[in-house]
């Protein structure tokens, strides 16, 4: 199996498109960082060395995050953006915020969905004091969203 095909295309679209914009990194990655976004990756090697370089400052240089990086996830870096079509600067940073934005979403309805399941198997082992405590942290997170 192919490094690229390994990566879902949100991936390799927030890839792409921090790798080509400067506006991009400083826009995304503490977005992604907060909020735990890409946790779940299969490309989070590669995010975590973003993180990392954003951390110690200075410029970006592909090189510099390539070193950073694990045979493995090096290889998946070069299949995402050395082999697909590349992305104009102009256009990565809206791109990336529209995927963040998609993320965000999917992350709170996640985040919702597992507190209403957690509301239910605290009601049913009758421990209601959990089941309203989880109730009001649910009520909080639909009020922010």
């Amino acid at each position: 199996r192919k490094p690229e095909a390994a990566a879902p295309a949100l991936e390799r679209l927030l890839l792409r498109a921090l790798v080509a914009s400067e506006e991009a990194r400083a826009g995304a990655l503490p977005r992604l960082r907060e909020h735990g976004l890409t946790a779940q990756f299969v490309t989070r090697g590669v995010f975590e060395a973003l993180f990392a370089m954003e951390d110690h400052g200075g410029g970006f240089r592909f090189a510099d995050l390539e070193a950073r990086l694990s045979p493995p996830d090096q290889a998946l870096l070069a299949s995402i953006c050395l082999t697909e079509e590349g992305m104009e600067s102009e256009d990565a940073y809206d791109q990336v915020m529209e995927c963040i934005r998609g993320l965000e979403s999917k992350s709170v309805l996640t985040r919702r969905s597992a507190l209403k399941s957690r509301i239910t198997e605290a009601a049913r082992a009758g421990n209601v004091s959990e089941a309203l405590r989880l109730t009001q942290e649910l009520d909080h997170l639909q009020k922010e969203g």
